[in-house]
């Protein structure tokens, strides 16, 4: 039986790595650092991503698994 063939663009994990390696390289450049301190920029990252309005839902995925917003308090320790 014939199967499809590997596509990393239909695969949502594969989409997300892809959302934050770009996120990583443009803070990098930005900041002139090297690539050894990428650990730095994972909380930035992600607490952007999840409150970002998805196209798709036009809600944040914060919104969404917690049922309110983000504070600003919080926005820095996620």
């Amino acid at each position: 039986m014939p199967t499809a063939s590997y596509a990393p663009h239909q695969n949502p994990v594969e989409r997300a790595n892809r959302v934050i390696g770009e996120s990583l390289a443009i803070l990098m450049l930005q900041s002139n650092e090297t690539h050894n301190t990428w650990h730095k920029y994972i909380k930035e990252i992600i607490s952007k991503i999840n409150n970002r309005k998805h196209h798709a839902t036009k809600m944040k995925p914060y919104v969404v698994v917690f049922g309110k917003e983000l504070s600003d308090e919080n926005e820095n320790t996620v």
